[in-house]
């Protein structure tokens, strides 16, 4: 024992030494110096991806504590999450108190048990929205990065590094382009945070383990949005392909049995009202064929035409050199799922510019990708030994290029995107006027009390003291739209009957002190006419706060009940 005490100080001793510490101070420095010599011909582009960083930043910082919706489903998406933490479900039958958005719960139900710390609000909806979107940033980055990793190249590493953030700067300034939801209290970036986490988790290289969190990360993708299925699909497909049909099997049970698992678990607690809204009323919307093509694939390429062009010239290098990593190869079909995601959920009926984001990240990620592959197969670096690399034969095409010129020629093609698609986020940003106008609205909200009915903003009840109630999309959703509910028509008149029901019992008992409807189109409410009147325009007395993003609408116009007087 003594001895063992001996050899440990001993050997601790010499770990501690000045000669050790500085021979080890010595290899740190030079690892530095190599890693900042190779950084610096890129500086200026990591410079440019800062500064769309900073923008952003300050765009978000200016929305974060705005007292009332941004966008109109916001107040929505907090009185999910308020149900939740009352223990209410959010899967029942529809009526005046509550219908549920046709999404899966995941989003509300991470603010319902972050209220129990923070207190439920816009600002914390949004502040999980940022860190979610950041999160998914880091992971564009890695996964490009991820390219070079194959390849013992400092320079290439350098490369790769700064194509992920000028990648990273173009989903950025995508912003306005995507609807301005990057921020908001809605599920999407919740969602990319989980679908990119999950397909980097699961790109080629990745042990059976890393592999198997990535298919959960993706079921966690499914429930905060339901978009997240055909990621699953293509990740099965990449799986098998790059990393063995064994591990390809093994992720498919993961992902499909745990998705499947999860949907009959919550069949069964909701009885059965899962399902309706999470896919049949999704399915009985309308389908605008003509935005599948050719109206999103044109509008994104049209959008995106820079991005393209490395994309292209990568897979001409591909085809020349008789090589192409398997990691490319996992982000090309990732991006293609993207853009068919993108076409599809633009297509459905009621669907906004935030069906977009999928096509727009994964798009920017494969041709940060290319930017890096491209100089790698210019200058015919040879990979590892354990390198995800497909090969036909020996390397063919035009003599050894310059890994440096090649690798500049990209990022200035992703330099001159940032040029061209700047970002003007001031029609998003709230002034002070709109400020003004919604504490103004608040204070009116306020002074009413609990009993006010705001079927745009039905958090707007919450803040006024009351319990909240359906959102007018609700009406649309299980009401107006949809051609059928469940499998069975005289169910589906019955459920619809009982809504109808609702809403218009509400108006004839006089159960609202006041109704304030948007100047919008939105679907008329049942009996509303018969049972009371407009008496007062809140846009005259500067209490009408616009809608920042999403659906044009403001609060305008209030309705108390008939034989009433004018509400001060």
């Amino acid at each position: 024992m003594g001895a063992f005490l001996r050899s440990r100080r001993d050997g601790l001793g010499q770990a501690r030494g000045p000669t050790e510490i500085a021979s080890r101070l010595s290899v740190w420095v030079g690892q530095a110096k190599r890693t900042i010599s190779s950084h610096l011909p890129f500086l200026p582009f990591i410079a440019l991806s800062a500064w769309v960083f900073v923008v952003l930043a300050r765009v978000f910082l200016s929305r974060l504590s705005y007292p009332l919706d941004l966008e109109w489903m916001e107040g929505g998406v907090l009185t999910h999450s308020l149900r939740l933490g009352r223990g209410q479900p959010l899967y029942v039958e529809p009526s005046v108190d509550f219908v549920s958005f046709l999404y899966t719960p995941l989003y509300p139900a991470v603010l319902c048990v972050l209220s129990k710390i923070f207190g439920l609000s816009y600002v914390l909806g949004r502040a999980v929205s940022i860190l979610a979107f950041s999160g998914a940033l880091v992971f564009l980055v890695a996964a490009v990065r991820g390219i070079a990793r194959q390849f013992e190249s400092e320079e290439l590493r350098a490369v790769a590094t700064t194509a992920g953030l000028l990648g990273a700067a173009a989903v950025c300034l995508a912003f306005p382009f995507c609807g301005a939801f990057y921020d908001l209290v809605r599920g999407d970036s919740l969602w990319l945070l989980f679908v990119s986490a999950g397909l980097y988790s699961c790109s080629p290289g990745r042990s059976t383990t890393q592999i198997v969190l990535g298919a959960l990360l993706l079921v966690f993708a499914f429930f905060a949005k339901q978009t997240a299925a055909p990621f699953m699909v293509a990740a099965a497909a990449s799986v098998a392909l790059t990393s063995g049909i064994k591990r390809g099997l093994a992720f498919s049970a993961v992902v499909f049995g745990s998705t499947t698992t999860a949907i009959l678990v919550g069949q069964y607690l909701t009885d059965g009202w899962l399902w309706i809204y999470i896919y049949r009323l999704h399915q009985s919307h309308e389908t605008l064929f003509e935005r599948i093509w050719p109206e999103t694939p044109h509008l994104l390429f049209d959008y995106g035409f820079v991005l393209l062009l490395p994309i292209a010239a990568c897979f001409l290098f591909v085809a020349f050199r008789r090589r192409l990593s398997q990691r490319l190869f996992h982000w090309s079909l990732m991006a293609a799922t993207g853009l068919a995601t993108a076409a599809v959920g633009s297509a459905t009926q009621g669907a906004y510019d935030n069906a977009y984001i999928p096509a727009v990240y994964f798009g920017a990620l494969l041709s940060a990708a290319c930017v890096v592959e491209i100089p790698a197969l210019a200058a015919k670096l040879r990979a590892s030994a354990d390198g995800a690399v497909w090969s036909i034969g020996e390397l063919h095409g035009p003599r050894p290029g310059s890994l440096r010129i090649f690798g500049l020629l990209g990022l200035g093609l992703l330099s001159a995107h940032v040029a061209i698609r700047w970002l003007d986020p001031s029609p998003h940003v709230p002034t002070r006027q709109d400020r003004a106008e919604a504490g103004r609205l608040l204070a009116y909200l306020t002074a009413q009390g609990p009993e006010i009915f705001v079927p745009c903003h039905p958090f707007y009840s919450v803040l006024a003291g009351g319990r909240g109630h359906l959102h007018i999309m609700g009406v649309n959703d299980v009401y107006s739209w949809p051609r059928t509910i469940t499998s069975d028509p005289a169910r589906d008149t019955a459920i619809k009957d009982r809504f109808r029901e609702s809403v218009t019992s509400s108006f004839r008992s006089r159960r609202w002190k006041m109704v304030i409807l948007d100047d919008c189109f939105t679907p008329r409410l049942f009996g509303l006419n018969r049972d009371y009147r407009l008496v007062e325009d809140l846009a005259r007395s500067g209490k009408a706060p616009r809608s920042l993003t999403g659906y044009p609408c403001a609060p305008r116009y209030v309705w108390v009940p008939r034989g009433e007087g004018v509400v001060p």
